[in-house]
């Protein structure tokens, strides 16, 4: 039987880098498929082509330079492809998209972690998934 998938949506992270302890990589490891998506586009891909993952975790900063950011506001003004090839999203964005279509296919967003070194940006995900999804 095949094992759940794990999706670390993360730009430049490993797993040890994720999961510093090692008994904890080891656990993770062999209860779960994991999957490193790199990417927006790649994740909007893999989301929309593909079952929801049994777990996910982000990372709240993406790309360089991290004082560059793209806020929500503008993401109505982008189509989902210009949205996607924007390289200087947070994991926020990336986290609001993901609730919308969950919530536009009536999906159930899966267990949930954010694995970012960022304690500021770590906060605002919990909060928006907090928000949106635990009511």
């Amino acid at each position: 039987m095949d094992k759940p998938i794990f999706i670390i949506f993360d730009d430049d992270k490993e797993l040890r880098d994720v999961f510093q302890d090692h008994e904890d990589r080891l656990q993770i490891s062999e209860a779960y498929d994991i999957l490193f998506i790199r990417t927006f586009r790649a994740f909007m891909d893999w989301i929309t082509s593909n079952p929801l993952p049994k777990r996910i975790s982000f990372d709240y900063q993406l790309g360089n330079p991290p004082f560059v950011q793209m806020h929500y506001d503008q993401y109505e003004l982008y189509s989902l492809k210009e949205l996607s090839d924007y390289s200087l999203l947070t994991g926020l964005e990336v986290v609001r998209w993901f609730i919308d279509y969950c919530e536009a296919n009536n999906l159930k967003f899966p267990d949930y972690n954010c694995h970012s070194w960022n304690s500021f940006g770590k906060m605002r995900i919990f909060e928006l998934i907090k928000s949106r999804i635990n009511n």
